[in-house]
């Protein structure tokens, strides 16, 4: 049993709110859609700034000099 206004409950509160919002969510396929490309630009610029700083290859010396 939990007192009133302690912290346990602001999460339980919080956390059932939160079910409640998620479980009568039903997202079109579109908002699906653009949540995976998202997700997955965000994997590609994680994974290029992981690889530009945990290698020796200088990637400016690959583009020409006169760009």
């Amino acid at each position: 049993m939990f007192m009133e206004g302690s912290f346990e409950s602001f999460w339980e509160a919080f956390l059932e709110a939160l079910a409640d919002i998620f479980l009568d969510f039903t997202p079109s396929f579109q908002t699906v859609a653009i949540l995976f490309l998202f997700i997955g630009l965000l994997m590609l610029v994680i994974g290029g700034f992981a690889f530009y700083t945990h290698t020796n290859v200088d990637l400016l010396k690959l583009v020409p000099s006169s760009w």
